[in-house]
């Protein structure tokens, strides 16, 4: 059973994850980068109190390590000392206005990584899940709207229409690719109830559908990559499944 601080630090990233995909406010000079960046900035400042809290009171550093954690520690050393490196300070911890893509996103991002790996571990897992594909669902639907011409907001958009919450059908694209593969495992995870991995597989078709409607390289870029990951699970667990097999057959062999 996770612990209540295990709960709230998991409440938080599926947060941030879910508040960064589906926020936006149309009348504003930028309608989505900076209240997205907010919004992931909030949600890493709590993840980073709690920490402190869990800490002081159990007296005990527990921090993730291996080979995420160290290319996290690795990624982080980069985008400060390219920070330190930048002529213009305030543009490399903030990011351009209208991309917001500075050091400030970037931490806020390995802050949420890095927790991830300590609260999603094993079966915890399905709730991150749950929450990429409840952005996915958003971001796959609003954008086959907007493909309709169902959408009441005046994006200032010269692209494809596709763009949901997301400024541009590159980053849609790039987003449901990868939803759409999250949610495609989600729908083969035995673990799960039937109608959840229902809620999956929809998902899942609607982000590949929205993907291409988009017209952006994008979108097959990341969902290959997801889907590759994905096969390699699907492999390796036929695998398992085969192994166990052939034991229970030598075991009945040698009874």
């Amino acid at each position: 059973m996770p612990t209540a601080y295990q709960t709230v630090d998991r409440w938080l990233v599926i947060i941030a994850i879910v508040s960064t995909a589906v926020l936006f406010t149309a009348q504003a000079a930028d309608p989505v980068n900076v209240i997205k960046l907010t919004a992931l900035l909030l949600c890493a400042i709590a993840l980073l109190a709690s920490f402190a809290v869990q800490t002081v009171r159990t007296r005990v550093l527990q921090v993730p390590w291996g080979l995420p954690a160290i290319l996290a520690v690795a990624l982080v050393v980069a985008f400060v000392v390219s920070t330190l490196a930048a002529p213009v300070t305030t543009t490399a911890v903030l990011g351009a206005y209208g991309r917001n893509s500075g050091l400030l996103a970037y931490l806020g991002g390995i802050v949420l990584f890095v927790v991830g790996l300590r609260v999603f571990r094993h079966r915890g897992a399905r709730f991150l899940v749950a929450g990429v594909v409840a952005a996915g669902l958003f971001t796959a639907t609003y954008g086959l709207m907007q493909r309709l011409g169902w959408d009441s907001v005046p994006w200032n958009n010269p692209f494809n229409p596709i763009i949901a919450s997301l400024g541009n059908p590159n980053f849609a694209a790039g987003y449901l690719g990868i939803a759409g593969s999250v949610a495609a495992g989600g729908a083969l995870w035995a673990g799960w109830a039937v109608g959840w991995r229902v809620i999956c597989g929809v998902t899942a078709a609607l982000c590949l559908l929205a993907g291409l409607l988009s017209s952006s390289v994008q979108g097959p870029m990341s969902s290959a990559g997801g889907f590759f990951v994905l096969a390699v699970a699907v492999r390796r667990a036929v695998v398992r499944l085969e192994v166990i097999h052939v034991a229970h057959r030598l075991d009945g062999l040698a009874a």
